[in-house]
């Protein structure tokens, strides 16, 4: 669970839900839910929620291949903090009430989590401050 959480969203976090998954398994754990309350970011979340109650089972074969418009919307959203905060605030909802884990493993996901979401804030609010200064030096030098 702990890679889990340290990985990269950009970097196929969410892929195994595109996968073979058990009908009561997704009826259990209400995939619905997820993808009504967080819109983005909801099937991370959800294999999240799977992770919690046990391992995901990966077999190394590829059992069909589409790509349906490819559209990445958390590079084109000017929301995006926003729907960050909602996506981490996800992860400790699922972990305060869905998950096998004991309270020990609960401070600790909690903690890591804490950092993940503090290093993204950090580079985002770091990267649009770092365009605003260059959009004013391009402003000052030509005037």
């Amino acid at each position: 669970m702990a890679n889990y959480l340290i990985q990269k969203e950009e970097y196929g976090k969410a892929n195994p839900i595109y996968s073979l998954i058990r009908r009561e398994v997704i009826i259990k754990n209400n995939l619905y839910n997820y993808l009504e309350k967080y819109s983005w970011g909801a099937d991370m979340l959800f294999v999240f929620s799977l992770l919690c109650y046990g391992n995901i089972e990966i077999i190394n074969k590829v059992m069909h291949k589409c790509i349906v418009g490819n559209v990445k919307n958390y590079q084109q959203n000017n929301n995006q903090i926003d729907l960050r905060k909602k996506y981490f605030s996800g992860y400790r909802e699922i972990m305060q009430n869905e998950s096998n884990l004991n309270d020990f493993e609960r401070l600790l996901f909690i903690s890591l989590l804490k950092i993940r979401e503090g290093l993204y804030l950090y580079k985002t609010i770091n990267e649009r401050i770092l365009h605003k200064i260059i959009h004013y030096l391009k402003y000052w030098r030509r005037n």
